[in-house]
Protein backbone atom coordinates (compact mmCIF):
# COMPACT_ATOMS: atom_id res chain seq x y z
CA UNK A 1 0.00 0.00 0.00
CA UNK A 2 1.16 3.49 -1.05
CA UNK A 3 0.86 5.17 2.53
CA UNK A 4 2.40 8.38 1.24
CA UNK A 5 -1.18 9.23 -0.75
CA UNK A 6 -2.66 10.11 2.39
CA UNK A 7 -0.49 13.12 3.39
CA UNK A 8 -0.90 16.39 1.02
CA UNK A 9 1.95 18.13 -0.39
CA UNK A 10 2.16 20.40 2.65
CA UNK A 11 2.80 18.01 4.76
CA UNK A 12 -0.62 17.16 6.62
CA UNK A 13 -2.81 14.47 6.71
CA UNK A 14 -5.66 14.16 3.34
CA UNK A 15 -8.90 14.37 5.73
CA UNK A 16 -10.62 13.36 2.48
CA UNK A 17 -9.09 10.14 2.24
CA UNK A 18 -8.55 9.19 5.80
CA UNK A 19 -11.84 7.11 7.94
CA UNK A 20 -11.16 9.77 11.42
CA UNK A 21 -7.96 10.60 13.37
CA UNK A 22 -6.86 11.02 16.62
CA UNK A 23 -4.39 13.30 18.30
CA UNK A 24 -1.53 11.30 20.21
CA UNK A 25 0.76 14.41 21.32
CA UNK A 26 1.75 18.00 20.83
CA UNK A 27 5.43 18.75 20.03
CA UNK A 28 6.53 22.23 21.40
CA UNK A 29 6.61 23.60 17.99
CA UNK A 30 2.59 22.89 17.86
CA UNK A 31 2.33 19.84 15.37
CA UNK A 32 0.36 16.96 16.37
CA UNK A 33 1.35 13.72 16.12
CA UNK A 34 -2.28 11.83 14.95
CA UNK A 35 -3.41 8.03 14.92
CA UNK A 36 -5.50 7.74 11.53
CA UNK A 37 -7.47 5.58 10.18
CA UNK A 38 -7.95 3.83 6.24
CA UNK A 39 -10.69 1.33 5.07
CA UNK A 40 -8.98 -2.07 4.52
CA UNK A 41 -10.21 -5.46 3.42
CA UNK A 42 -13.46 -5.59 5.29
CA UNK A 43 -12.32 -3.74 8.39
CA UNK A 44 -10.13 -0.30 9.31
CA UNK A 45 -6.65 -0.12 9.38
CA UNK A 46 -4.67 2.41 11.86
CA UNK A 47 -1.63 4.25 11.39
CA UNK A 48 0.59 7.03 13.30
CA UNK A 49 1.25 9.94 11.36
CA UNK A 50 4.31 12.24 12.26
CA UNK A 51 5.15 15.34 11.55
CA UNK A 52 8.57 16.70 12.38
CA UNK A 53 8.24 18.53 16.20
CA UNK A 54 12.38 18.59 16.35
CA UNK A 55 13.45 20.75 13.61
CA UNK A 56 17.15 19.73 14.92
CA UNK A 57 16.73 15.92 14.49
CA UNK A 58 15.30 15.72 10.91
CA UNK A 59 16.33 12.61 9.74
CA UNK A 60 17.97 10.81 12.77
CA UNK A 61 14.99 8.92 13.16
CA UNK A 62 15.48 7.09 9.81
CA UNK A 63 19.06 6.74 10.57
CA UNK A 64 18.61 5.04 14.00
CA UNK A 65 15.94 2.99 12.32
CA UNK A 66 19.16 1.81 9.87
CA UNK A 67 21.83 1.80 12.43
CA UNK A 68 21.24 1.86 15.83
CA UNK A 69 17.84 -0.74 16.45
CA UNK A 70 18.88 -3.19 14.65
CA UNK A 71 21.57 -3.82 16.79
CA UNK A 72 18.95 -4.22 20.09
CA UNK A 73 16.42 -7.01 18.98
CA UNK A 74 15.86 -6.81 22.83
CA UNK A 75 13.35 -4.20 22.74
CA UNK A 76 10.18 -3.11 19.77
CA UNK A 77 10.28 -0.06 17.74
CA UNK A 78 7.16 0.72 15.60
CA UNK A 79 8.68 0.46 11.93
CA UNK A 80 8.74 3.90 9.54
CA UNK A 81 6.30 2.56 6.74
CA UNK A 82 6.56 5.85 4.94
CA UNK A 83 8.50 9.13 5.07
CA UNK A 84 8.59 12.10 3.32
CA UNK A 85 11.15 12.34 0.04
CA UNK A 86 12.55 16.10 0.78
CA UNK A 87 14.55 17.54 3.63
CA UNK A 88 11.73 20.80 3.69
CA UNK A 89 11.50 20.22 8.27
CA UNK A 90 7.99 22.42 7.47
CA UNK A 91 6.40 19.82 5.54
CA UNK A 92 8.35 16.92 6.37
CA UNK A 93 6.82 13.55 8.06
CA UNK A 94 6.45 9.91 8.91
CA UNK A 95 4.10 7.66 9.19
CA UNK A 96 5.07 5.05 11.41
CA UNK A 97 3.41 1.57 12.60
CA UNK A 98 0.51 1.05 15.26
CA UNK A 99 1.08 -0.66 18.13
CA UNK A 100 -2.54 0.32 19.36
CA UNK A 101 -3.30 2.59 22.70
CA UNK A 102 0.00 1.88 24.98
CA UNK A 103 -0.14 3.26 28.65
CA UNK A 104 3.07 4.95 29.88
CA UNK A 105 2.32 4.36 33.70
CA UNK A 106 4.56 2.04 34.50
CA UNK A 107 4.57 -0.05 37.78
CA UNK A 108 7.80 -0.92 40.06
CA UNK A 109 8.23 -3.89 38.09
CA UNK A 110 7.96 -2.34 34.86
CA UNK A 111 10.45 0.17 35.62
CA UNK A 112 12.55 -2.24 36.75
CA UNK A 113 12.24 -4.29 33.11
CA UNK A 114 13.25 -0.79 31.53
CA UNK A 115 16.20 -0.33 33.20
CA UNK A 116 17.29 -3.99 32.36
CA UNK A 117 17.36 -3.41 28.82
CA UNK A 118 19.21 -0.19 28.20
CA UNK A 119 22.64 -2.05 28.77
CA UNK A 120 22.41 -3.69 25.44
CA UNK A 121 22.65 0.13 23.47
CA UNK A 122 24.82 1.31 26.06
CA UNK A 123 27.60 -1.67 25.37
CA UNK A 124 27.31 -0.52 21.78
CA UNK A 125 30.33 1.16 19.75
CA UNK A 126 29.75 5.01 20.63
CA UNK A 127 31.53 4.80 17.12
CA UNK A 128 27.99 4.20 15.61
CA UNK A 129 27.51 7.63 16.62
CA UNK A 130 28.32 10.98 15.32
CA UNK A 131 30.16 13.32 17.63
CA UNK A 132 27.74 16.12 16.40
CA UNK A 133 24.92 14.67 17.16
CA UNK A 134 22.81 16.12 20.60
CA UNK A 135 20.36 15.52 23.11
CA UNK A 136 16.97 17.62 23.43
CA UNK A 137 18.83 18.75 26.91
CA UNK A 138 21.67 19.96 28.11
CA UNK A 139 24.74 17.69 28.95
CA UNK A 140 25.62 17.35 32.78
CA UNK A 141 28.40 20.23 32.69
CA UNK A 142 25.76 22.48 31.36
CA UNK A 143 23.08 22.19 34.15
CA UNK A 144 26.02 22.17 36.82
CA UNK A 145 26.62 25.14 35.37
CA UNK A 146 23.54 26.84 35.13
CA UNK A 147 22.67 25.40 39.07
CA UNK A 148 26.04 26.81 40.65
CA UNK A 149 25.15 30.24 38.69
CA UNK A 150 21.45 30.47 40.01
CA UNK A 151 22.10 29.17 43.49
CA UNK A 152 19.93 31.47 45.11
CA UNK A 153 16.99 30.82 42.86
CA UNK A 154 17.31 27.01 43.01
CA UNK A 155 18.24 27.72 47.20
CA UNK A 156 14.73 29.70 47.35
CA UNK A 157 12.53 27.06 45.50
CA UNK A 158 14.25 24.30 48.11
CA UNK A 159 13.10 26.24 51.21
CA UNK A 160 10.08 27.26 50.20
CA UNK A 161 8.97 24.02 50.17
CA UNK A 162 10.10 22.99 53.34
CA UNK A 163 13.26 21.14 52.28
CA UNK A 164 15.63 20.08 55.30
CA UNK A 165 18.57 22.93 55.22
CA UNK A 166 20.87 19.71 56.05
CA UNK A 167 20.16 18.16 52.92
CA UNK A 168 20.24 21.77 50.90
CA UNK A 169 24.10 22.47 52.24
CA UNK A 170 24.87 18.97 51.25
CA UNK A 171 23.64 19.48 47.82
CA UNK A 172 25.54 23.16 47.44
CA UNK A 173 28.82 20.94 48.85
CA UNK A 174 28.31 18.33 46.57
CA UNK A 175 27.68 20.13 43.22
CA UNK A 176 31.15 22.69 44.18
CA UNK A 177 32.98 19.83 44.39
CA UNK A 178 31.45 17.02 41.68
CA UNK A 179 33.08 14.38 40.69
CA UNK A 180 32.51 14.66 37.38
CA UNK A 181 34.84 15.79 34.62
CA UNK A 182 36.42 14.12 31.36
CA UNK A 183 37.01 10.99 32.78
CA UNK A 184 33.49 9.78 33.15
CA UNK A 185 32.32 7.17 30.46
CA UNK A 186 30.67 8.04 27.50
CA UNK A 187 27.93 5.52 25.99
CA UNK A 188 25.62 5.50 23.08
CA UNK A 189 22.12 7.22 24.77
CA UNK A 190 18.63 6.66 23.43
CA UNK A 191 18.23 10.49 24.52
CA UNK A 192 14.44 10.36 25.08
CA UNK A 193 13.95 7.07 27.61
CA UNK A 194 11.65 8.54 29.37
CA UNK A 195 7.84 7.59 30.27
CA UNK A 196 6.09 9.00 27.41
CA UNK A 197 8.07 7.14 25.20
CA UNK A 198 8.30 4.08 26.12
CA UNK A 199 5.31 1.18 27.58
CA UNK A 200 5.36 -2.50 28.64
CA UNK A 201 3.45 -4.79 25.87
CA UNK A 202 3.13 -8.23 26.14
CA UNK A 203 5.75 -8.43 28.83
CA UNK A 204 8.36 -6.45 26.40
CA UNK A 205 9.79 -2.71 26.41
CA UNK A 206 8.31 -0.84 23.53
CA UNK A 207 10.54 2.46 22.76
CA UNK A 208 8.92 4.63 20.36
CA UNK A 209 11.25 7.40 19.66
CA UNK A 210 14.62 7.35 18.62
CA UNK A 211 14.97 10.82 17.47
CA UNK A 212 17.63 11.77 20.40
CA UNK A 213 20.39 9.58 20.11
CA UNK A 214 23.92 10.27 20.73
CA UNK A 215 26.52 10.18 22.93
CA UNK A 216 26.06 10.83 26.88
CA UNK A 217 26.60 9.68 30.10
CA UNK A 218 24.87 6.45 30.90
CA UNK A 219 22.89 7.97 33.87
CA UNK A 220 21.06 9.96 31.23
CA UNK A 221 19.03 7.23 29.81
CA UNK A 222 18.45 6.08 33.54
CA UNK A 223 17.94 9.90 34.77
CA UNK A 224 15.34 9.92 32.29
CA UNK A 225 13.53 6.67 33.09
CA UNK A 226 13.72 6.72 36.55
CA UNK A 227 13.85 10.55 37.85
CA UNK A 228 12.63 12.87 35.10
CA UNK A 229 9.47 14.45 35.69
CA UNK A 230 6.93 15.81 32.77
CA UNK A 231 3.97 18.18 33.74
CA UNK A 232 1.78 15.86 31.82
CA UNK A 233 2.91 12.41 32.34
CA UNK A 234 3.55 11.49 35.78
CA UNK A 235 6.16 10.05 37.98
CA UNK A 236 5.76 7.83 40.78
CA UNK A 237 9.18 5.95 42.01
CA UNK A 238 9.80 4.55 45.35
CA UNK A 239 13.47 4.80 46.78
CA UNK A 240 13.06 0.84 46.28
CA UNK A 241 12.11 1.38 42.82
CA UNK A 242 14.59 3.51 42.74
CA UNK A 243 17.39 1.10 43.89
CA UNK A 244 15.77 -1.73 42.40
CA UNK A 245 16.18 -0.53 38.48
CA UNK A 246 19.77 0.42 39.48
CA UNK A 247 20.72 -2.57 40.90
CA UNK A 248 19.08 -4.11 37.79
CA UNK A 249 20.95 -2.02 35.24
CA UNK A 250 24.02 -2.49 37.00
CA UNK A 251 23.89 -6.53 36.52
CA UNK A 252 22.97 -6.50 32.98
CA UNK A 253 25.76 -4.28 32.04
CA UNK A 254 28.28 -6.72 33.90
CA UNK A 255 26.62 -9.62 32.24
CA UNK A 256 27.43 -7.64 28.97
CA UNK A 257 31.15 -7.80 30.20
CA UNK A 258 31.31 -4.04 32.16
CA UNK A 259 34.21 -4.04 34.43
CA UNK A 260 32.37 -1.01 36.94
CA UNK A 261 31.15 -0.76 40.37
CA UNK A 262 27.76 -1.01 41.05
CA UNK A 263 28.28 0.45 44.18
CA UNK A 264 30.03 3.62 42.52
CA UNK A 265 27.33 3.87 39.93
CA UNK A 266 24.59 4.51 42.65
CA UNK A 267 26.38 7.18 44.27
CA UNK A 268 27.29 9.41 40.59
CA UNK A 269 23.57 8.50 40.40
CA UNK A 270 22.37 10.24 42.93
CA UNK A 271 24.25 12.74 42.61
CA UNK A 272 23.53 12.94 38.51
CA UNK A 273 19.96 12.95 39.44
CA UNK A 274 20.08 15.81 42.01
CA UNK A 275 21.68 17.87 39.92
CA UNK A 276 19.31 17.65 37.41
CA UNK A 277 16.19 18.19 39.81
CA UNK A 278 17.70 21.28 40.63
CA UNK A 279 17.76 22.24 36.89
CA UNK A 280 14.07 20.76 36.07
CA UNK A 281 13.26 22.95 39.24
CA UNK A 282 14.29 26.36 37.28
CA UNK A 283 12.92 24.77 34.01
CA UNK A 284 9.66 24.35 35.64
CA UNK A 285 9.72 28.06 37.26
CA UNK A 286 10.23 29.72 33.83
CA UNK A 287 7.59 27.78 31.88
CA UNK A 288 4.86 29.26 34.95
CA UNK A 289 4.99 32.36 32.93
CA UNK A 290 4.72 30.62 29.16
CA UNK A 291 1.13 29.37 29.12
CA UNK A 292 2.15 26.14 28.07
CA UNK A 293 1.59 24.02 30.69
CA UNK A 294 -1.49 24.17 33.21
CA UNK A 295 -0.43 25.24 36.60
CA UNK A 296 -1.73 22.73 38.68
CA UNK A 297 0.23 20.02 36.20
CA UNK A 298 3.45 22.63 36.59
CA UNK A 299 2.55 21.72 40.20
CA UNK A 300 2.49 18.30 40.49
CA UNK A 301 5.66 17.89 38.33
CA UNK A 302 7.44 20.28 40.72
CA UNK A 303 6.15 17.97 43.60
CA UNK A 304 7.67 15.52 42.10
CA UNK A 305 10.76 16.84 41.58
CA UNK A 306 11.12 17.76 45.17
CA UNK A 307 10.40 14.33 46.25
CA UNK A 308 13.19 12.84 43.71
CA UNK A 309 15.38 15.05 44.77
CA UNK A 310 15.54 14.47 48.52
CA UNK A 311 15.40 10.91 47.97
CA UNK A 312 18.74 11.19 46.10
CA UNK A 313 19.93 13.80 47.91
CA UNK A 314 19.69 11.01 51.59
CA UNK A 315 21.04 8.38 49.23
CA UNK A 316 24.13 10.17 48.33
Amino acid sequence: MELSRYVLPGGKLDDALILNKEAIYKGMNGKVIERFFIPAEQRTQSYIFKPLTNVETIGRERWAHTEIIPLVPQIRTPKILAQADHSDPDRYWAIMEDYGRLSHELSEEDLVLAAGVIPFWHQLSQQLVPEHLTGNKPKLEQALETVQGKWENVKCILQASGMDAKLITKFYTAINNAPFGSSQETVVSQGDFHRGNIAIQNQGVVVLDWEHVHRNSPYWDLYNLIDMTHPVIRRRTTQAGRGAALRTYASRRTELGWMGSQSELEAGYYLYSAIYSAWMLLLIEADRSKGVFRVDDLQEAEKETLTSFAECMSQH
